[in-house]
């Protein structure tokens, strides 16, 4: 805005107003045991000089993790890269003005799992030992150009590169028959479910990808046996 009608000095054209920021938030992480990480925000009262905060965006690089309005609140993210996070917690005010702080999440500890996510939010879980065959082939598309002077379209790689992934193993469970068999209907209900699906490892691994189970068995030994092949897709968190 033009400041002439503020100062008596004609050359003076712009000017900065310092509002009042919000206390910066705190936050605290763990690891559930499907691999979903739960982050706990609260943001402090304002000391003299700070004003109230009334929201909390929480932002995984590019991608909004969740967000709550007031000073606190909890924020479940299901497919959490494993090796560990850096997450944004941004702190708002009805000014608006804004803190932030990055919290550095640990690298999941937990049982060695391969996670699959799927359904809304990808709240369903389906998990896989980590110790199956797995083997991972780069796709790339084949497209055929046509150029000028030749008789024939030739054939290249596009820059478009997916990788397809094939999985086989056991999800071995312990304890009571119907606990195994919750683990065969997790697999059951996501091989119904269209993509994206999440697929995370302990390897830094995270693809989304299109899932098709190609066998699936389960018996009263505590095993359930999985076979299953992904391709990824494009999708834009």
């Amino acid at each position: 805005k033009d400041s002439g009608a503020l100062w008596s000095d004609q050359f003076t054209k712009t000017f900065t107003v310092v509002y009042a920021k919000p206390p910066v938030p705190q936050c605290a992480s763990s690891w559930d045991d499907d691999g979903a990480l739960t982050l706990v925000v609260s943001v402090p009262p304002p000391a003299s000089g700070q004003v109230a905060a009334t929201s909390a965006p929480v932002w995984r690089g590019g991608s909004l993790a969740g967000e709550f309005l007031g000073t606190s609140g909890v924020i479940r993210d299901s497919i959490a890269p494993l090796g560990g996070v850096v997450y944004r917690v941004v702190a708002v005010s009805a000014i608006p003005s804004t803190s932030e702080v990055q919290h550095a999440t640990e690298e999941y500890g937990g049982a060695c799992w391969i996670f699959l996510n799927g359904g809304s939010d990808f709240a369903h879980v389906a998990k896989l030992r980590i110790d199956p065959a797995i083997s991972i082939a780069p796709q790339g598309i084949r497209v055929l150009q046509p150029f000028d002077g030749r008789p024939a379209p030739v054939e290249f790689m596009s820059l478009m590169q997916y990788d397809q992934l094939r999985l086989t193993g056991r999800v071995r469970d312990s304890g009571p028959i119907a606990e195994r068999l919750s683990s065969w209907q997790a697999w059951q209900q996501i091989s119904r479910m269209p993509a994206p699906i999440c697929y995370r490892d302990h390897l830094g691994r995270r693809l989304f990808c299109s899932l098709s189970v190609d066998d699936l068995g389960h018996s009263v030994s505590p095993h359930v046996t999985i076979s299953a092949t992904l391709t990824e897709v494009d999708y834009a968190e």
